[in-house]
């Protein structure tokens, strides 16, 4: 006896099926394929396209820097000319306490006393005024001591310190033919305030 295989299943769904699933691979395949595109598109865009608009910008960044150059030039030769402005300042302000000195001086000086020599020294780094040496005249003692409390009273002046006081005759007396007039010749050295 021989065994003969029988399909129930019509030939119709068979073949329906068959189609199925042919169609669900073709699709994946399909599908796979255009997400391989569709990656490698983007990759393109994001990295090949990216340095191709970079280089595009090299102009703009040239640019840029152009006038970066420029700018900077331009605030280069605003700092030298500042520079120029504080040296200049920086000698007027050394310069200033001299002013202050002989003002102060004229201030204090009474009509009995006057000087025949100033002379100040300065501070080698940064050119203050810090000791002042006064040698002049005085017709009186009391004369000289009322400068010499007027000179100590003011707050330029610090350690006042007289050196000598001696009586002399007069000098301007001398020149003019005149003899016997005496005054009191004094030296007085003292130091200034940082005020």
């Amino acid at each position: 006896m021989a065994l003969r295989e029988i399909n129930l299943i019509p030939s119709e769904c068979l073949f329906r099926r068959q189609v199925r699933r042919h169609l669900s691979l073709w699709s994946l395949c399909l599908a796979l394929s255009l997400l391989v595109n569709a990656g490698g598109f983007l990759l393109y865009t994001h990295l090949v396209l990216a340095k191709g608009n970079s280089l595009a910008g090299m102009g703009e960044v040239d640019a840029n820097l152009d006038a970066r150059i420029v700018q900077i030039k331009r605030l280069q030769e605003e700092l030298a000319s500042l520079h120029e402005r504080q040296a200049a300042f920086e000698s007027i302000r050394r310069n200033q306490p001299y002013s202050r000195v002989l003002l102060r001086l004229a201030d204090i000086m009474n009509e009995n006393t006057w000087l025949g020599q100033l002379r100040i020294e300065e501070d080698g780094e940064n050119g203050a005024v810090t000791k002042v040496e006064l040698t002049g005249y005085s017709f009186t003692n009391e004369d000289l001591g009322d400068f010499l409390s007027r000179l100590t009273g003011t707050l330029v002046f610090r350690d006042v310190v007289l050196k000598y006081a001696n009586e002399v005759e007069d000098p301007r007396a001398k020149n003019q033919g005149k003899a016997g007039a005496q005054v009191i010749n004094f030296q007085l050295v003292c130091s200034l305030s940082g005020e």
